[in-house]
């Protein structure tokens, strides 16, 4: 009796989860997983969705990511075209061969600013994320300051 073959395609591959984080005037996206064809939309519609809220820096943290695809790549471009229009600037985590190595190699990383960890991002403008939030919290200005009342 022959073997019955499953009638619907399964992802063998981890999904791709894609999360964010606004403050202020900048954002994160974080995408985990395989940045492949499958998610590419996901990507697109959190940088949108951050965007729409005008933010000045946009970091796109791919540390965690274990697949980068040319449908991936293309999708960093295009939202990095997108913040460029709105005056902002997109700095991009990404580190070893399954982010960096990729983007070096398809000469993306040529267009994109490049790091490899979210400190170096920091020291090259996203410290706007954490100078908004201070510059928003309820603590007064001699709190800040560490001076006693």
């Amino acid at each position: 009796m022959p073997k019955s073959m499953p009638s619907a395609i399964t992802r063998s591959v981890p999904p791709c989860v894609v999360s964010t984080m606004s403050c202020g005037k900048s954002a994160v996206v974080t995408v985990s997983g395989d940045l492949d064809y499958l998610a590419v939309n996901d990507l697109e519609e959190a940088a949108a969705l951050v965007l729409f809220d005008r933010v000045e820096v946009l970091l796109i943290d791919l540390s965690t990511t274990t697949f980068l695809s040319a449908a991936g790549m293309a999708a960093l471009v295009t939202v990095h075209e997108s913040v460029q229009t709105t005056g902002g600037t997109m700095i991009v985590v990404a580190r070893g061969p399954a982010t960096a190595r990729q983007l070096r190699r398809a000469g993306v990383a040529d267009t994109l600013q490049v790091v490899d960890t979210v400190d170096t991002a920091i020291g090259q403008g996203a410290e706007l994320l954490f100078s908004a939030a201070w510059e928003n919290s309820p603590i007064e200005e001699s709190q800040r300051a560490g001076a006693r009342p």
